[in-house]
Order: structure tokens, then sequence, then C-alpha cells
């Protein structure tokens, strides 16, 4: 736990250098914030010049150490610090400029070296829960592999960070499923952007911590010496850990320093003065020749041990069996020169070929996992199979109203357990509510503190929690996540939605008890108006499937999309299985006629999950001139082509009806200014769950009389 004189004297160097580099950069984009970069200018020195494992010419590199900015507002100090590492970023000049790769926030897939997307404050640090997930689930599944695979997350997190409500969600869990490869340092500098931090927190935060099942550690953030010392002992920590590093925020900016006047930009006036004081010449962007060689050396190291990595590997490839190396071959990007790609070579069992097959279930997204082919996957023979074991039909009339009722949750819990069976990366997980909500894996195991081959993560009632740890294992890359609660707790976890979605991450939400027809609980648990908050969300795909069929390509079409997630919207009540002549759905297009009018068009009746079979049932005596468009997902459906559309919806047909158990906001966009919808504009009451669905006029009577009311008009 040595540090040799030179490099305490280069890291010194370093940590000044960035400071003057996060002066430089927020005075001339006349925005940001400064006292996180200089508070912290140390830690960073010690991480970047000395401890963390990283390959700037490889910044995806399965076996690096990840390092995580929760407290994303000090982002020109992870930006100083990639630059002085070799990372190939636009110059710091061009900070928060429109085109740059340096946001006034880290964003996942822009910037080189930017593990996730923080900023929202408490992020971050249940992102790095996640990574530290996926980091245990990989090493406890594949043992072979530990000597590949012994990387650390390191989180940086703010007091911000650690007063949201989801550090205590994520940290709890992290100290009971005792992931030891995380360390978290806190930047403790007593400061929020109001003042001094002791008036608004007064609690001991390490004795919080100690209570999850922490090591804890407290240093000076400022000393070198023991930064590394607290870094070594929480790398041989059988815990996760903590470091409270004491700073001070600002730190070289004397006037501010150590008070809220440090945290942003407004102390760009003192920067002359404080590089004069930290003995910096006037010229931006300065870096000291001896920090020059300080990262030369880092870089030549990093390649060095990436080198001895990839002849390791080459060995693993020799030796391991072919399920692991097909598990393993999206670990690598595709420019890490290591593959695991010959199937036809590595897969010369039964069992295995299954496995081979299913790899078109893969839904990581190009930057970190293999190709996938769409079309190889809707081609899947086993899950046809499958899909025709699920079929019950057994009327020949849909109008009849003669069905046969199914579970849409114990379905999806099958669709879902047949996909984990062909695609081992699939994990799940729920807030409490497995027996609920249905997808638990079977004969998959627990995912647990002394058990981390399980595949069925017990969040507990931490839904916020759930939602961006699931973002973490996505931006992880080996596992494919998938979580579930109640559709009336997805606010719980919007700011981890809208985080997926911004980042273009492959979840899958697994939303039950979707509508009014919750009943008896009452108006809490029934979900008015969060259909229409998720659909508000940029790049969330929501589905909400009618029936059997449906929900098999609802589940496909989930679980096959790479460029962001996906909200599977089941309802609590049995659904009937609908005969409907549909055309094999090869893509799945978002809506689709489920009945065609055989004469003349008067009108069209668009309807989703529950509500298909009654717009299907209230045809009857008007059906040869009345279309039922079912549309699952209005995003899919937008993302089709303008001849698709208007083959579904023809502007032609101005008269339409709407019909979903939710508000009714989104759906004038497709009924149009002359068109009705059938929703819910109030909050439902608690009665059984037809009761309040009579009560809003989801019945085929009041379908009927719509119908009467437009075609007479």
């Amino acid at each position: 736990m040595t540090c040799p004189k030179a490099l305490f004297s280069d890291l010194t160097t370093a940590a000044q250098v960035a400071r003057g580099l996060a002066m430089d950069t927020v005075a001339l984009a006349q925005s940001g914030h400064l006292g996180l970069p200089l508070g912290c200018a140390e830690i960073g020195a010690v991480l970047f010049g000395n401890l963390l494992r990283l390959n700037p010419q490889v910044p995806r590199w399965k076996n690096r150490d990840r390092f995580i900015l929760s407290a994303g507002h000090g982002s020109v100090f992870l930006y100083s610090w990639l630059y002085l590492s070799g990372f190939a970023l636009d110059p710091l000049s061009q900070f928060r400029t429109q085109g740059s790769n340096l946001p006034g926030h880290p964003e996942f897939g822009l910037t080189p070296g930017v593990e996730c997307t923080t900023g929202p404050l408490g992020q971050g640090i249940a992102n790095a829960v996640g990574f530290a997930v996926a980091e245990k689930m990989q090493r406890s599944r594949l043992p072979q592999t530990q000597k590949i695979f012994n990387y650390r997350i390191v989180c940086l997190c703010s007091d911000g960070d650690l007063q949201e409500g989801i550090s205590h969600e994520a940290c709890s869990l992290a100290g009971h499923l005792r992931l030891n490869r995380l360390i978290i340092i806190y930047d403790a500098n007593g400061v929020t952007i109001d003042g001094p931090l002791d008036q608004s927190q007064s609690e001991d935060v390490a004795k919080r911590f100690q209570a999850y099942g922490f090591f804890v550690q407290t240093v000076d953030g400022h000393d070198l010496f023991q930064l590394i010392r607290a870094y070594q002992w929480a790398k041989r920590s059988a815990q996760p850990n903590l470091i409270i590093a004491k700073t001070v925020i600002g730190q070289g900016l004397t006037e501010v320093a150590g008070t809220s006047k440090a945290h942003g930009e407004g102390a760009i006036s003192l920067i002359p003065e404080a590089k004069k004081a930290l003995h910096l010449p006037s010229q931006s962007f300065y870096v000291d020749q001896s920090v020059k060689r300080l990262f030369q050396r880092r870089r030549n190291q990093w390649a060095k041990t990436y080198a001895q990595w990839l002849r390791r590997c080459d060995d693993a490839k020799r030796s391991y069996d072919p399920e692991i190396l097909w598990i393993l071959e999206d670990a690598f990007p595709q420019n890490d020169a290591c593959s695991f790609t010959d199937r036809s070579a590595q897969h010369p069992s039964k069992d295995t070929a299954k496995h081979a097959s299913s790899a078109c279930c893969s839904t990581f997204s190009d930057t970190f996992a293999s190709e996938y082919d769409p079309e190889n996957a809707l081609k899947n023979p086993s899950l046809h199979l499958r899909k025709n074991a699920f079929a019950s039909h057994t009327s020949n009339d849909h109008f009849t109203g003669n069905f046969s009722y199914i579970s849409m949750r114990e379905m999806g819990g099958k669709i879902l357990n047949q996909l984990a069976c062909e695609n081992p990366r699939i994990i799940t997980g729920s807030a409490d509510l497995f027996n609920s909500n249905k997808n638990y894996l079977i004969d998959q195991g627990d995912f647990s503190a002394t058990n981390g081959r399980g595949r069925n993560i017990h969040f507990g009632i931490r839904e916020h929690a759930m939602g961006a740890i699931l973002n973490g294992i996505a931006y992880d890359g080996i596992f494919q996540p998938s979580g579930a609660t109640f559709l009336v707790f997805s606010d719980y976890l919007r700011p981890a939605i809208r985080s997926a979605a911004m980042a273009k991450l492959p979840v899958v939400y697994i939303f039950t008890h979707d509508s009014i027809a919750v009943g008896s609980d009452g108006p809490t648990h029934q979900p008015v108006e969060l259909l229409c908050a998720l659909r508000a969300i940029p790049n969330l795909d929501v589905i909400r499937p009618a029936d059997d069929q449906e929900c098999i390509e609802a589940y496909r079409a989930a679980f096959s999309r790479k460029e962001g997630p996906t909200a599977l919207i089941l309802p609590r009540q049995d659904l009937p299985s609908l005969n409907i002549q549909r055309s094999p759905m090869h893509h799945f297009m978002g809506a689709y006629i489920a009945h065609k009018e055989t004469h003349c068009l008067q009108a069209i009746l668009i309807a989703t999950g529950s509500e298909l079979s009654l717009a299907l049932n209230a045809i009857e005596g008007f059906k040869e001139n009345i279309r039922v468009v079912s549309m699952p997902s209005m995003e899919i459906f937008e993302r089709q082509s303008v001849t698709y559309k208007q083959m579904i919806l023809p502007d032609t047909c101005s008269i339409r009806l709407a019909i979903e158990a939710g508000i009714a906001t989104p759906w004038y966009n497709y009924v149009g200014s002359s068109g009705r919808v059938i929703a819910v504009s109030t909050f439902g009451f608690s009665a059984p769950g037809k009761v309040v669905q009579e009560h809003f006029g989801f019945t085929v009577e009041r379908i009927r009389e719509a119908i009467r009311d437009m075609i007479s008009v």
C-alpha cells in the first residue's frame, strides 16, 4: 500500500492540472459546476492516475473497472480525467455545445468512457448496484471465468445522491446481497446548493451504511495516501464498500471554497487568481509535462494488461465448454479482438444447439452486443411450437361471446419462462409481487447473497431502486433484465424508466393490474392516468395486449427490441382468447385489423387490451360496415410506413371510436376532432371490477349505443 514519492508527486500535480482544466472548461462555457471537480481532484488523481483498470482504445472492454459518476452535475470532473487518460473526447472547449460529446451531464452512448447517463441524483448510485448485481451473477454462473473477469464497480456520489430516497433502497439491497465488488466513494463536502448540509441533515452516514452491511472507511479526501489505502482495503472486503471522503467543495477557489457559492459557475470571476494560487499558468487547458508522462505510462500499462487478458481469453477458448462460450460471446465488443463466435464447432450437442438457436432473443444494443436479426427471431420454431401449445381457441365466432378465458398474467409468465429457457441471459425480478405479477422463472433459483446464480431478483418493496438497478444491469450488457410490479406503482420508478428511454436501454417492464377492473381495491390501486403517462415518455414502447396471441407477440417484440425499453401492460382479470383470423405477424406492427368490414366502410373502432373483446362483441348487427382495429402499441404503430398506417386507418373514414379504460387524451390523435372516445376521466371507486367498468361505460351496450349515434349523424 505504499506510494512511491515520484508517483505521489505526479498525482499531486495531476490533481492541480485537473482543477485547471475544470476551471477553463466551465469558464469558457460560462456554465457548469465547479464545486465537485475541484473538491474531488485528488480522488480523480488516485483513481485514473493509479488505481482504475481501463483501456481508452477499447472503452467497453469487458474487464475494465466501471467508474460511475452518480453526481452527474460534476461532469467536468469525469471529462477532464477521461481527457487526460486518452479517451476519444471532443476538445474540452466544446463542453455544453451542440453536437459535442461533452454534454452538461454524462450521457451513455455519447461519450467514450461514460458508463451510464447520470444527473438526476441517486440514479447513478442505484445503477452502480445494478452493475454489481450483474458482476456477481456473471461470476457465480461462470466461475471458470474469474481469471478473465475480476473488475470492480466504483461510484463517486454526493450528499445529494445520498439524500435521495433511491439511495436507501439501492444500498439497503446491495448490503443484503453482499455485493462486495461495489466501492462507493462519498464526496462528503458538507454543502448543498442552499447552504450547509446540516440545515437539512443530521444523520450519521457511516452508521447508516454499516447498518446496511457495508464496510465503511472515512478518509481525508485530499490525502492521496489515505485514498489509495482505503481503496486497497475495499478491494479485500467481503462486503460492499463505502469510502467517506471528507473534502472541501471548490478547493482552490479560496474566497468561496467550502461554501455553496462554489457549487456552480458563480465563481468564474475568481478563476484567474485561483490559477495563480495553484501555480498554474494562465494558458487555457494547460497540461504539465509530468502529467502527460504519467498518463502515457498509464496507457502503456493498460495496453499491456489488455494484451495479457486477450491471451487468457485464447486459453479459455480452448478449455471452456460450449455453453459457457456462448454466454460469454456477447461480453466482448466487436473491437475487442476476442472472439467466441464459431457456433457450428462449439455447439455439437442437442442442448447447446438449443441455446444457439435462442441467440435470437438477445436484445442488447450494437454498442455492446453481437448482431441481432429480428427476422430470425420471429421465425424461431421453438417459440412457434410454444405458441401453438398456449393457444386455446374454442369458438368459431368471436361475436357470440363464446370465448375461452385465460389469465394474461399467467400467459405472460409462461412466455417469459419459455424465452428464458432459450436465452440464459434473460433475468427477471419483482418488487415483492412475484405471486401477482406471475413473472417468476421456474427452477431458475433466487438471486441472493449466497446464490449469485439465481435468475429471480427479489427487490422487495423498492420500485424506484428496481428500475435503476435494471438499468445498471442493462448498461453492463451481459444480461437482459426485466422487472415487474403493478401498473399503479409505475410512477415510483418513472425516473429510472425515463433514463432507460434516454439511454436506449433494452429493459422490459411488466406492469400488471392495468385498469379500473382492479375493482374493490379502490382508486388508489386503479391506474387511470398511467398508460397515458407512460406513453408520454419518448422512446418507451408501451404494449397492451388483448389476448394470448397478442401477448406472445408483445413479449417477442419487447425482448427483441434493441433501441430502448418496453412496458408490457397486463390486466388483473382473465381475458377471452379471441378467434381472430390474423395474418402471421412477422413484424409486430403495433396495430392491425381485428375485424374487417365486408361492405362499405362506415366507422372504425379502435381498442386495446381488455376492451378489444368488448368492441368485437359490440359490432354484432353492424359488422358489415364496421372495422375493428386492435392497437396494442401506439409507439410501434407510429414507426410504420404511411402506407401501412393508411391501410389500417384510412383518412377516408372519419367516423371513429376509441375504447380504452384510461385517460382519453392520446386517442384523439387517431379519432380526430370528429371522433369519440370511451375512456375514464376521473379516479375510480371501490367496488367489484365489473361494477366499476359498467359505471364508466365499458359495456357492449354502451359501445353499440355510441356506434348507432355516430352512424346516424
